[in-house]
């Protein structure tokens, strides 16, 4: 951590993994201070679909006498290659699946969700996908049965209209050759 006083370096102290306090004051002459963080991101302990795994990566605190304010905190999601790309699977087939209403899709979306939360990745992304595939397919199959009804409902109508006209037409009084 650096203290500076008008652009220039007056203090720096370096805490290592720990957290730490530095006092501001009047005396020590800074008005500005600058925290660099380096360091590496912690395992992954337990792998959550829902809520996403995160770790509070900073949580800066003024104190003022006995008065304590949250200046700033920085929580980030925790992921590895893995989990983002199954996260990822899981995200597009939950949109398929949600458009699509279909109960089959849902079973094999929330296996998915099982298999992420197991930490089996790469089954929860063959999941995902099979999850996506279904729910695209019964969407398909309802949109071809909506057309079919509709076309059923396009003949039924043409064959009234067209009984219509026919009995209209037979029952017209037409001279015949026996009038």
């Amino acid at each position: 951590m650096t203290v500076r006083q008008q652009g220039n370096q007056v203090n720096e102290t370096v805490y290592g993994d720990r957290t730490f306090e530095q006092t501001l004051s009047l005396e020590n002459g800074g008005d500005e201070v600058r925290i660099d963080l380096v360091g590496d991101t912690p395992a992954v302990e337990n792998h959550t679909y829902d809520p996403r795994e995160t770790y509070v990566l900073w949580d800066l605190v003024s104190v003022t006498g006995s008065s304590e304010s949250t200046l700033n905190t920085s929580t980030v999601h925790h992921y590895t290659n893995d989990s983002r790309e199954a996260r990822n699977a899981i995200d597009n087939a939950t949109m398929a699946v949600n458009g699509s209403g279909n109960q089959d899709a849902q079973d094999q979306l929330n296996r998915s969700v099982e298999a992420y939360n197991g930490g089996q990745f790469d089954l929860a992304i063959d999941t995902a996908q099979d999850a996506q595939n279904t729910a695209e397919q019964a969407e398909q199959s309802q949109q071809q049965t909506q057309t079919l009804i509709y076309a059923a409902i396009a003949l039924v109508v043409l064959a009234i209209i067209g009984g219509g006209v026919y009995y209209w037409r037979a029952n017209q009084d037409e001279p015949t050759k026996l009038q």
